[in-house]
């Protein structure tokens, strides 16, 4: 019910039912169901535009996901932490992100997953292309 309140964009009600979620799952002790709530309201968060809350949800989720080698879920949580860094000026991080993405959906052979990694580095690559030419134009000028 959380997912599909995010995608209707009701942030409030996402945030409470996956809280609720998180809960029913912490006490059953479902860790890959942790990471799924960690992962979604780490993307309620970075909708709200509260970046510092989506990095720290979304590197939590990442880390209980590579513990269960839960491989396509770390493919996900990568290109959000890329996009997240992309907002917050770190193109950097966000082509390492980006190109962690990449790897593992190629080593998987997920055709989907190797679109969402490559569709944020192209996204990485206009903002590098962007700084390069501002960069440029102030020397010029």
């Amino acid at each position: 019910m959380g997912k599909i309140a995010l995608e209707q964009d009701r942030y409030d009600e996402a945030i409470t039912l996956l809280s609720e979620s998180r809960c029913l799952r912490e006490q059953l002790g479902d860790e890959i169901g942790i990471a799924e709530t960690l992962f979604f309201k780490a993307r309620v968060m970075q909708r709200r535009g509260d970046y510092a809350t989506t990095e720290d949800l979304a590197r939590r989720a990442l880390a209980i996901q590579m513990s269960k080698g839960d491989e396509n879920s770390v493919i996900l949580t990568l290109v959000l932490l890329a996009r997240n860094a992309l907002e917050l000026g770190r193109i950097e991080v966000a082509a390492n992100y980006g190109a962690e993405a990449l790897a593992l959906s190629q080593k998987l052979q997920r055709l989907d997953k190797q679109t969402l990694a490559c569709d944020i580095l192209a996204e990485v690559y206009r903002n590098r292309t962007n700084l390069i030419r501002r960069s440029t134009m102030l020397k010029t000028d």
